[in-house]
């Protein structure tokens, strides 16, 4: 039983991966046109760097703190690091953007 609801898992997992990439990757140009048309003409440049810097970094270190995480039996690390992470952008946020009024309909 546990071997079928093993395969049926993976299965299910893939269908989420493909699901998430294929919204993931159709959205990089819409993403990659907002960044460019929130900036000026001359910081243009900047920006994009900035933009595919802060996609890649987090694409090319994962893979390795991954893998330190499996090696230290650390599974539920994780989701720490992602609830700090999460409270750290909402204090963040509201930091940022407390005095921005916005506009009204």
């Amino acid at each position: 039983m546990f071997n079928t609801f093993a395969t049926c898992s993976n299965v299910l997992f893939g269908i989420v991966i493909l699901y998430f990439q294929i919204f993931n990757r159709s959205s990089a140009g819409a993403r990659q046109a907002l960044t460019v048309s929130l900036v000026r003409d001359k910081r243009r440049g900047f920006a994009v760097s900035l933009n595919s810097a802060s996609m890649q970094f987090p694409r090319s270190i994962g893979p390795y703190v991954t893998g330190a995480l499996i090696e230290a039996n650390s599974f539920e690390m994780p989701f720490f690091m992602a609830a700090f992470l999460q409270a750290t952008y909402l204090i963040l946020y509201k930091k940022v953007f407390k005095g921005f009024n916005f506009p009204e309909e």
